[in-house]
């Protein structure tokens, strides 16, 4: 799994794709996708939404991803993370998307809010598959088959102890990852401008990102 601090980056980088236009409700709109981007890890306060499943055939959409990416599969009996699905990461964005319709929002606007929202909510479940370690049951609740991609290139997060080396370590990989990432994001919004200036700093944060995932990659799994 990734970090609260990763997913709210994730965010950040989603509502920087498209940012919306009107000034005072910014921190506000933000402050709702960065809930949304962190909202699947409250199984770990509710224990009922991390239930055991019994052993079960693979279904056929979870072949296919195997086949296709090479992701590992685990149908035997275990633990599975109903928050960490597809339909569950839309939850609320949808229920989202319907408050901003019902307050008036229409067309180019609610689109592209109605995007960001959906795409903080599947951006958790993609950070957490990219660590590469825990099974995921992501098309639940069609199927508990769950999938763990064959490589990780984000790091674990570290058990949250203030003597905790690997949590430090781990978060450090992590921002060396992400933030690149967002910061390009923030850098383009307004346009590739194709100068040597901006395609300089381009470069180097993707270098910066693609040398974190290196080591991430490199981690013991």
């Amino acid at each position: 799994m990734s970090s609260f601090i990763g997913h709210s980056l994730a965010a950040l980088t989603v509502y920087g794709f498209n940012q919306p236009s009107a000034r005072p409700k910014q921190l506000w709109w933000i402050a709702c996708l960065i809930v949304i981007a962190c909202f699947p890890d409250i199984d770990y306060l509710v224990s009922a939404l991390r239930p055991k499943v019994k052993s079960a055939p693979a279904d056929a959409l979870s072949l296919w991803v195997s086949n296709f990416s090479g992701a590992s599969l685990t149908t035997g009996e275990h633990t599975i993370r109903v928050t960490h699905s597809i339909l569950s990461c839309l939850i609320l964005p949808c229920l989202l998307i319907i408050i901003l319709r019902c307050c008036g929002l229409r067309r180019r606007r609610l689109m592209v809010l109605s995007l960001q929202a959906v795409g903080a909510g599947f951006s958790h479940l993609l950070l957490d598959l990219l660590v590469g370690v825990t099974p995921t049951a992501v098309f639940w609740p069609l199927s508990t088959t769950s999938l763990t991609l064959p490589f990780g290139i984000l790091p674990s997060a570290g058990r949250i102890l203030l003597y905790n080396y690997y949590f430090y370590k781990n978060l450090f990989i992590e921002l060396g990852v992400l933030v690149p990432i967002c910061i390009s994001v923030y850098n383009i919004r307004g346009g590739l401008r194709r100068t040597v200036g901006q395609i300089s700093l381009l470069a180097i944060l993707w270098t910066i990102s693609l040398g974190f995932m290196m080591w991430a990659f490199s981690l013991e799994r």
